[in-house]
């Protein structure tokens, strides 16, 4: 999502930049705004969304989420992913138990961070539930 400078510059945040230069902002990092996403915005906490509109706050984090894109350079495949997510990830779930690697579970998480925040060295298994075996 990168725009470039207009001809009389512009100051972001307390810092000057020039006319030409070309400035963006990662999602991830958007998304790290206590002011938005609460003061515990660097955790992973799914229950937030339900609290915030619970609160009466939804249309703020609509408008602050970044994960597709916004405006004209919006992802084509939002809804796409939405229908995905809310068919797709529930069956895998039920199906599956996603196992974090013992190493991974205390240490520290390293992230390349470009326009998405790609873990790096990230190892898991993938098992069949038992319960799903007893079914069939």
């Amino acid at each position: 999502m990168s725009r470039i400078v207009p001809e009389a510059g512009a100051t972001l945040a307390g810092v000057s930049f020039p006319a030409g230069v070309t400035v963006g902002i990662n999602p991830w990092v958007a998304h790290q705004n206590t002011t938005v996403f609460g003061w515990d915005a660097h955790a992973w906490r799914p229950e937030r969304w339900l609290e915030i509109k619970q609160e009466g706050h939804g249309a703020d984090i609509e408008r602050y989420s970044l994960a597709f894109g916004m405006g004209s350079r919006i992802c084509f495949g939002k809804n796409l992913s939405f229908l995905e997510i809310s068919k797709l990830m529930p069956q895998l779930l039920r199906t599956f138990e996603f196992i974090l690697d013992e190493e991974l579970q205390h240490a520290e998480w390293e992230t390349q961070n470009r326009w998405f925040a790609k873990p790096q060295n990230f190892y898991g298994k993938v098992a069949l539930r038992q319960q799903h075996i007893l079914r069939k």
